[in-house]
């Protein structure tokens, strides 16, 4: 459930640097190539809205973080609830969308920052 149709650029906060895809990540893993911490993917939408988001799998969503799903940043899905189903499922329950299972390895988009207006990429 993972787009990549609004990325602007990437980034490392560890290391501080700009990344580049294939070079400094994998689109598998979404982790910083060198020091191996989630790289920070800066989005923005066609209304002037921006976000920084990390990509981690549904076995590391926690409650309350803000998922987006599909192509769509102008709505996003707290967790309710992240919990191991069946072998090698996972549970989750998003406000105002319903529970679902996924393969616990599936990467989801998880706003961990935001603003109005134009961003400086």
């Amino acid at each position: 459930m993972v787009t990549q149709a609004w990325d602007k650029g990437y980034e490392c906060p560890q290391c501080e640097k700009n990344l580049t895809l294939d070079e400094d990540f994998s689109n598998r893993t979404w982790l910083c190539a060198k020091c191996s911490n989630p790289i920070h993917i800066h989005v923005a939408d066609d209304k002037g809205n921006a976000y920084t988001l990390v990509r981690i799998p549904a076995n590391l969503l926690q409650v309350r973080d803000l998922v987006v799903l599909g192509a769509k940043l102008d709505k996003d899905y707290p967790v309710l609830s992240s919990q191991s189903a069946n072998k090698g499922q996972w549970r989750l329950a998003l406000k105002e969308y319903r529970a679902i299972i996924v393969d616990a390895n599936q990467h989801y988009s998880v706003i961990i920052g935001g603003w109005s207006g134009t961003p400086s990429y």
